[in-house]
């Protein structure tokens, strides 16, 4: 575990998934049905063939499978410079709205959907 997978971990109780050029942290509710991804990063020369984003995926469904996870939900930021890219992504690969407010789209997608998707 990395000194910022350690620091996640006692400041904020996420899991940390981190890859040599992406990492996410997520975390699971109380009853263990919903994974929320709370922060996801990738390196910018990484970020417009897919290719990083999908090794997270599979990631994710390594974490979760022998969970009770249903429905996985994250949230994108309005008004950031990659806004409607990281929509687009999301929803071309099976994401669905959920909610929004003035800050932030909210999403989610069964975990279900996002295995068939993803593995």
């Amino acid at each position: 575990m990395s000194l910022y997978s350690e620091y996640i971990k006692e400041r904020e109780d996420f899991e940390t998934i981190e890859l040599q050029d992406s990492f996410l942290t997520y975390e699971i509710n109380l009853n263990g049905t919903l994974c929320y991804i709370c922060d996801l990063f990738i390196r910018p020369k990484k970020r417009r063939n897919g290719k990083e984003y999908l090794k997270l995926a599979r990631e994710v469904i390594k974490r979760l499978e022998k969970s009770e996870v249903k429905f996985i939900f994250c949230n994108v930021i309005k008004g950031m410079e990659l806004t409607d890219y990281v929509l687009n992504i999301h929803k071309k690969t099976g994401w669905v709205s959920h909610s929004e407010n003035d800050e932030k789209f909210y999403l989610k997608i069964s975990f279900k959907n996002f295995k068939e998707r993803f593995n």
